[in-house]
């Protein structure tokens, strides 16, 4: 069959084209270019102080009072930093070390029987009026997240049995660990509850909030004396008595006076007749 056929029409493929040494050679140092520069990156990013902390996280946390701060927790916070893309300066740790010392907790905040395995932060917002309250468990994973507009407060943890209110204006023991939030002119409590698996905040009252109810509003718009009020200016009116007992005193004196005249005339008179 192959004799047979047609010369003309056997079309031969062309030969393979050699690939010169030289491209070979430059494809090699571009590959190899391009792993130093990954593992250089690489070794820049997880590089470490004598101390063995990153460089890059300890720039977050300024502040003395930051070193209570374990440093996996760290990394949990820069990592979320990170990946918010709020590393530019969106949000941060406060910068001034007598605050520093109120914007973290740690506690047992879901109850699941790891003490202290949880971290609360306050990260402050770069227009320095508002915040944001991030919780942490012991893996680096968000718990919960709330934001505070037009507000810097600091915090504290509370333990299991602590009085706090919840529904109502009464005290009842805390039936599972807590934090308090206190902003510049009200607190809160924000609690992990089991019932509905979130946590919720609850406003905690205080001497003022009682002063308060017992006032009256009037329709002026302002506020009218309250009952103890009324019986603390009592006494104000009680003090003028003694003016009207003094007057009272003059009085008698007054008369006495001129009724010892008389006396004196008549016994003059008597001696004059006799």
């Amino acid at each position: 069959m192959i004799e047979n056929q047609n010369p003309e029409e056997i079309v031969s493929s062309p030969p393979a084209k050699k690939k010169s040494k030289k491209g070979w050679i430059i494809g090699a140092v571009v590959v190899i270019a391009l792993i130093a520069i990954g593992l250089f990156l690489k070794n820049k990013s997880s590089e470490t102080n004598a101390d063995g902390t990153y460089p890059q996280v300890e720039a977050l946390f300024s502040a003395p009072a930051y070193d209570k701060i374990p440093q996996d927790y760290k990394v949990y916070i820069y990592n979320y930093l990170s990946n918010s893309g709020y590393l530019d300066g969106t949000y941060f740790m406060t910068k001034i070390p007598d605050r520093a010392k109120r914007v973290f907790a740690f506690g047992d905040f879901t109850d699941d029987g790891k003490e202290n395995s949880d971290l609360a932060i306050i990260l402050e917002k770069n227009d320095f009026k508002s915040s944001k309250l991030v919780v942490f468990n012991d893996k680096g994973e968000l718990l919960f997240v709330e934001d505070y507009d037009y507000d810097l407060p600091v915090i504290n943890s509370f333990n299991t049995g602590a009085k706090i209110f919840l529904q109502e204006n009464k005290l009842i023991p805390a039936p599972v660990s807590g934090l308090i939030i206190q902003k510049e002119s009200s607190k809160y409590v924000v609690l992990y509850d089991k019932k509905s698996k979130k946590f919720s905040s609850y406003y905690q009252y205080t001497d003022d909030d009682s002063r308060v109810a017992d006032e009256e509003y009037d329709e002026g718009g302002e506020y009218t004396e309250s009952e103890g009020e009324t019986e603390i200016s009592t006494p104000a009116v009680e003090v003028q008595k003694p003016k009207t007992e003094v007057i009272e005193k003059k009085s008698p004196s007054v008369e006495t006076e001129k009724s010892s005249v008389p006396e004196v005339k008549v016994e003059v008179k008597d001696e004059i007749s006799l």
